[in-house]
Order: C-alpha cells, then sequence, then structure tokens
C-alpha cells in the first residue's frame, strides 16, 4: 500500500538551525524570502501533543496577519495537513484568530499595536511567544511580553522572533554581537552578519533597562555590579542567540518562483543590500535625525536673530528626572534652568517668575502634561498642552504622516538644527555633551504598522543614554510654535498659589 502521509519539516539551513537551537530567545532574520514566518509556525508543532500547552505569534496589527497570503493563510497550508495517531485534525477559529490541536494546545494570533496593549496580557502564562517581524514592536513591548513567558504546561518558556534588517533601532542593537560594525573597514562588510557567529548563544541579565553579557552564565555572573548580584542567581541569566537567512536557505521559493531574487536585485543599491543579503547597514545614514557638526554649531549659532519670547518646560517631581525650563528668544534658548526635586507649589511659583523676567505671552508657553504636569493646566489656562502621544499638528488643514505630536516635533526640530537656524546659549561644555547625546540617540525607525514615521521611543533613548532626555524634550516643545504660529495672548498675570 502506498505512504498516502504528507510530511511536514523544515528546509536545510536557516528553518533548521532555527527550529534546532536551544537558546531562550531566537532571532531569526535577514533577507527577504528566507522563510521566516514558516519556520515560525513550524515551532509550536512539537508540543502541539501536549493538552496545557499556549503558544501566542504577535504581529502589530491584525490586518498584518490576515494579509492575503500572509502568516494566517500561510497557518492554513501548515496545520490542516495535521493530524494525530487517532486522525483528528487541528481546528481554527476566525475571530480571533486560534488554532486548537486535537489535545487540546492552542496557538493564538494577537496584535501589539498600541504600547499599552501589553497590560492586557496581564496575569497570562503562554509557554512559547513569537514576534512575527520583531522591528515593528517597540523595545518595552517585547520586554514586557517576556515577563508572561511562563508555564504550567512543563515546557520550559521560550522565545521566537523572526525579522527583517533595520539599519538602526533596539533589536539591531540587540544583536550587534552577531553582525559587523557599521563602521568596519570593509565597507561591503558594515552590517552583515559575522558567519562564525549564526547560531552562537550568548547569555544576559536584565535589569533596570540594562543588559549585562556573557559568553556563559558564569561570565554573567562575575559581570555583575554587586548591587545587582544581590538579586541576581544564575537560573535568571537567560540565553539568546541571532541566525540569518537568506533567499538562498528557501529551495522552495525558488523552485515555485524562480523570477522572485529578480525583484529583489530590481531594488536600489540601498534596499537590495537590506533585502538580498540581509545587510543591517545603510551608507548613507538615512536614519540620522541630527548630524553631530550640526549639533555642535547649535552652540555657536549666535547670528540666529531674537524674537518674541516663548518658554517651554519639561515637568518632573521625583525619581531621576529633571525638571527643566527653557526661555527663548525667537529661536535661541537664552536661559535653561534645571532642579533636581520639586513639588507642585515650586514648579508653578520658579514658571511664572521665568515668563514674567523674559514677558511671555500666555499662548507662548508649552510644558508637557503626559504626567505630573497635568495639575498645571489649572494655571497656565492658555499654554499648550504638550502630549506627546497625541495626533500631530495640522498644517494648513492638512494631516501629517506623523505617528504622533513627539515625532512630528523631532522632524521639525530636525530641519531647523540642520539649517543652523537654532542657538543655545550655553558656555557649559558639559551641559552641551549632554545635550547632543540626548539629540543623537533619537533617530528615525521607519513606519510604524500604520504607515506612520517614527523615531526612537522615548523608553529605548532612556535605556540607553541611562537617564531622560529632559533636555532634549525642553527643546522639542519649542517647536510647536513653528508648525502652529499661536497669535499672542495677554502677560501672564498673578494667580493664587496653588
Amino acid at each position: 500500500m502506498t505512504d498516502q502521509r504528507q510530511y511536514i519539516k523544515p528546509q536545510p539551513g536557516f528553518q533548521t538551525a532555527f527550529l534546532s537551537s536551544p537558546a531562550d530567545i531566537v532571532i531569526g532574520g535577514g533577507a527577504a524570502g528566507a522563510g521566516k514566518s514558516y519556520a515560525l509556525l513550524l515551532e509550536p508543532i512539537r508540543h502541539s501533543a501536549n493538552s496545557k500547552f499556549r503558544a501566542v505569534i504577535f504581529r502589530r496589527t491584525i490586518p498584518q496577519i490576515k494579509n492575503e497570503g500572509g502568516l494566517w493563510d500561510t497557518s492554513k497550508e501548515v496545520y490542516e495537513k495535521l493530524r494525530d495517531l487517532s486522525g483528528r485534525s487541528a481546528k481554527s477559529t476566525e475571530q480571533p484568530p486560534k488554532w486548537r490541536f486535537p489535545s487540546g494546545a492552542t496557538l493564538l494570533f494577537s496584535h501589539l499595536e498600541h504600547e499599552n496593549d501589553v497590560k492586557a496580557w496581564d496575569g497570562a502564562q503562554v509557554a512559547l511567544l513569537g514576534f512575527d517581524e520583531l522591528i515593528h514592536f517597540t523595545s518595552s513591548q517585547f520586554w514586557y511580553m517576556v515577563s508572561r513567558n511562563r508555564s504550567a504546561s512543563g515546557v520550559r518558556p521560550y522565545v521566537r522572533a523572526t525579522t527583517n534588517p533595520q539599519t538602526s533601532g533596539w533589536v539591531k542593537r540587540l544583536i550587534s554581537w552577531w553582525i559587523y560594525p557599521d563602521d568596519h573597514e570593509v565597507e561591503d562588510m558594515r552590517g552583515m552578519p559575522i558567519p562564525e557567529r549564526a547560531g552562537v548563544l550568548r547569555w544576559f541579565f536584565r535589569h533596570n533597562e540594562v543588559m549585562y553579557w556573557g559568553n556563559s552564565i558564569e561570565d554573567v555572573m562575575a559581570a555583575l555590579p554587586e548591587e545587582v548580584k544581590s538579586i541576581c542567581r544564575s537560573a535568571l541569566v537567560k540565553s539568546i542567540t541571532f541566525i540569518p537567512g537568506t533567499l538562498d536557505d528557501n529551495q522552495i521559493l525558488n523552485e515555485k518562483d524562480p523570477g522572485y531574487e529578480g525583484n529583489l536585485f530590481a531594488q536600489d543599491k540601498k534596499h537590495g543590500r537590506r533585502l538580498r543579503r540581509g545587510c543591517w547597514y545603510d551608507a548613507e545614514g538615512e536614519n540620522e535625525l541630527f548630524r553631530y557638526e550640526d549639533l555642535y554649531d547649535m552652540f555657536r549659532n549666535k547670528f540666529v536673530p531674537s524674537g518674541e519670547a516663548y518658554q517651554t518646560a519639561d515637568i518632573a517631581m521625583e525619581g531621576a528626572d529633571m525638571f527643566r525650563v527653557g526661555s527663548w528668544s525667537g529661536l535661541r534658548l537664552e536661559k535653561i534652568e534645571s532642579w533636581e526635586k520639586s513639588d507642585g507649589k515650586m514648579i508653578w511659583e520658579n514658571m511664572e517668575r521665568s515668563a514674567q523676567e523674559f514677558k511671555v505671552y500666555g499662548k507662548h508657553i508649552a510644558f508637557d502634561t503626559n504626567g505630573v504636569g497635568n495639575f498645571l493646566k489649572g494655571f497656565f489656562r492658555t499654554a499648550f498642552d504638550f502630549r506627546s502621544q497625541s495626533v500631530p499638528l495640522e498644517v494648513d488643514g492638512l494631516k501629517l504622516n506623523y505617528a504622533n505630536l513627539r515625532t512630528q516635533c523631532a522632524f521639525k526640530l530636525s530641519e531647523m538644527v540642520a539649517q543652523h537656524k537654532l542657538y543655545i546659549a550655553c558656555e557649559n561644555e558639559r551641559v552641551q555633551q549632554l545635550i547632543i547625546e540626548e539629540f543623537e540617540a533619537h533617530k528615525k525607525t521607519g513606519q510604524n504598522a500604520a504607515g506612520k514615521l517614527t523615531i526612537t521611543p522615548k523608553e529605548e533613548v532612556k535605556a540607553q543614554i541611562r537617564r531622560s532626555p529632559d533636555y532634549f524634550d525642553m527643546i522639542l516643545m519649542r517647536m510647536v510654535f513653528e508648525i502652529q504660529p499661536r497669535k499672542r495672548s495677554a502677560l501672564l498675570s498673578p494667580l493664587p498659589k496653588p
């Protein structure tokens, strides 16, 4: 009798390496067409006979899951063929997109479109976390969901992710050990995977957004500072690896669509390197918001003319953040005042004092109201209510293609800095370097799932520079008045003290 069974197995190369790695976290990625998503869909099958096994694969949005020929369609090609020893098949539901295997094991497809969507997973236990196109997620989303990576199924919790390259961002920084640096002496090797490191495990302990690395658990433990050693034990150290792949690893696609590689060759040099070769480097530096030379000149552009008075304030009370107030004459930042600790009364008094000193009209004040600054709205009633995640400002009645107000202002600030229209009156070289460091940490990060332009999230900047970018935020707010000029209103008049 002819064997009618069909066998589902990974292809040699990338898929086999991805599915055989013992690492706690495996990131597989690189060139287009390597079979990354298919490999991710094969991963849950190994535990499909475990009735308690639970897995989730995330895309940033639901439409990305349901796109024609995308993750959901491909899952049907894989799972509809599965049968257990009794001949029972896996069953699917469309809302939510989910597979239930005959044993009772489940695989859910879900999304994390918004930053706070992770909160819906509080209390969840997920043995296998999958991320398709990891660069579409923020660092905070990824690490928060890792906290949900736990299990009572007997399966050791683990994470599998696929990704295309990015020229800057948190994923590139996370896998930087596995790729050649951007300043490698051989330009053609910059950003390319290091062959001998592909699939090699490294170990880490992450605490307070800081990564402590080592080539073994013992290396990590030895590298920990004393205050961290007291809370870390060897069982908390995790392993991670990066496994690159290219179209050459996907012979099935090459056979089905032999002309696909021609589509990759048809790209310009920049995108061709990224999609065909899996390159994480961009020689043109397209993700830079600011050039160092232009940032350095901000403190030397004394020719910038004076103008109307403005005040911007980044509010903070407790914690490590600083309360900073900037007083402006046109685009000249004439004075920066900073306080380590403050209360509501002190913030209100200092902002009013500074506004009176520089004769700032009420509508020429902007301060952040995302957190503790919210209470100030009742005292500065005509000031601009700056909320980083709010919708971008309209220009001439047009809605612009930015993810949020913070991104819109960052792009405007980039324009002003590049055109040498901004002057910061600061002679303190240490403060100058802090400001430059905060500016340089902000990069263009492409587009989000909705096609909106994005920049480095604030939490990633904080992790990189080990503090909040208070100077940058205070300067950034000045851009709202360049994007949407506001008419004058009366100077601030004394109000009852809070």
